[in-house]
């Protein structure tokens, strides 16, 4: 019971931010047939309400420029990320043509010295994001292969330009499961 009276004593005249886990505290360790009647001090605040509104605008101005910090972050990895620096089809800003060295595909870049920059000719890079460009042409041109040979099966006058095309180039459709190494 001393241990306990002297656990409740420490308690005493503690600061109200401790209030709620020091009631606690002392409530568990005292003698629960003893009256317990301790008082908190309120730690005094020079600047009154007005420190607290301060302290709110600050953390709340802090809260907006972490997160500007972190939308500008994102936003700048996301765009690098997301721009591809090629396309199979020529669209709107992929203008200039490129060819891979193996099979001669045609592909579209925005800027030919940034692409042989980010992929250099020669390099393990390089041949990796040819043999990524003929995968993805390849099953491109086959899906229009079938779509073609679907319309040559109803009327036999109509060109299969795709179709010749592949067969042509000698890629066989298993090409398409190979590992692009």
């Amino acid at each position: 019971m001393d241990g306990n009276k002297e656990y409740v004593e420490a308690c005493i005249d503690i600061p109200v931010e401790r209030k709620a886990l020091c009631y606690t505290d002392c409530a568990l360790n005292a003698n629960h047939n003893q009256n317990l009647k301790v008082s908190y001090k309120s730690a005094a605040n020079p600047f009154g309400p007005l420190w607290t509104v301060i302290e709110i605008r600050v953390l709340l101005i802090n809260t907006l420029l972490v997160t500007l910090f972190n939308l500008y972050v994102f936003y700048v990895l996301s765009k690098d990320c997301s721009t591809p620096l090629y396309e199979i089809e020529r669209r709107d800003d992929y203008r200039l043509p490129m060819t891979t060295k193996e099979y001669g595909i045609e592909f579209y870049v925005v800027s030919s010295s940034m692409f042989d920059q980010r992929y250099p000719v020669g390099t393990q890079n390089r041949t990796d994001i040819e043999n990524r460009i003929i995968k993805e042409y390849i099953q491109l041109a086959w899906g229009h292969c079938d779509y073609e040979q679907r319309h040559n099966f109803l009327r036999p006058d109509i060109p299969t330009p795709v179709c010749d095309r592949l067969q042509t180039l000698g890629i066989p459709r298993t090409r398409l499961n190979a590992p692009t190494n």
